[in-house]
């Protein structure tokens, strides 16, 4: 499997352009990560990925220039993905007038956290992300494979691969604990929670349906809700699975456009 049309890659970040605007005078820009990891080689084959990694297409924006990012599994942390993002976004994409930075799990703190550095305004939509130095128990895999039997380990182990990144996703990390909100304020933003309450068929939200009940996770499966409430900021509570939030909040992204 080869990545095709990577714009901007390291050894912390790769950003692929997964849908060029048809509208060639359009000035509105979506990066959206979803916390998937892959590296890739110098020809970009993809050598290694997480085991339920569908490609991206953006479609389901509208007619917009949409980019992806991922994590290498050899990522060495969020704080350095949000410095090398911002820095991107500055010195290459003055073309557009709207930015939006949609994401997912960890991109939706990073992607906070990238506020930091950017110099020019954006829009952030950050989705069932860790927000606050209570992080996730799934993150500790060590930890959190005691809480498992063995058919349980089985299918988790199979859903969801290790990552050098995680390490900022645990409880009390420097990352999380340096976590702030409040450059925020110089940008447009929306926080969204996600927890766990309607029925599903599909057996990746079933499974973590299951965690999240019985191992005492309270939230949507992946990453608590109190984890996940922004310290003095507004947010939105959506009814969903970790698995599924990324599509259910599209919704407010278009809110942006």
């Amino acid at each position: 499997m080869k990545l095709r049309n990577v714009i901007f890659k390291t050894k912390n970040v790769i950003i692929q352009e997964v849908r060029k605007s048809t509208d060639h005078n359009c000035k509105t820009c979506i990066i959206m990560g979803s916390g998937y990891s892959l590296s890739v080689d110098e020809k970009n084959n993809v050598t290694h990925k997480d085991p339920l990694f569908f490609p991206p297409s953006g479609n389901m924006y509208g007619d917009y220039t949409v980019l992806s990012l991922f994590y290498p599994f050899e990522c060495e942390g969020l704080s350095v993905v949000a410095e090398e993002l911002a820095n991107y976004i500055d010195t290459n994409m003055y073309q557009y007038e709207n930015i939006i930075l949609h994401g997912h799990s960890k991109c939706g703190s990073c992607f906070i956290e990238a506020t930091k550095y950017l110099k020019r305004k954006v829009t952030v939509v950050s989705v069932s992300a860790p927000l606050n130095r209570q992080g996730t128990p799934i993150a500790n895999r060590k930890v959190f494979d005691d809480r498992l039997n063995w058919l349980e380990k089985i299918f988790f182990h199979k859903i969801f691969s290790d990552h050098n990144v995680d390490k900022d996703l645990c409880e009390n990390s420097k990352f999380l604990t340096n976590l702030t909100m409040d450059n925020l304020q110089r940008h447009n933003y929306m926080i969204i929670v996600s927890v766990c309450k309607k029925f599903t068929l599909n057996p990746v939200e079933l499974l973590l349906t299951w965690i999240d009940k019985y191992k005492n996770i309270n939230g949507d499966g992946i990453i608590p809700r109190e984890t996940q409430i922004p310290k003095e900021k507004p947010f939105v509570e959506i009814s969903s699975t970790h698995a599924g939030s990324m599509k259910s909040s599209v919704r407010f992204v278009k809110d942006f456009l």
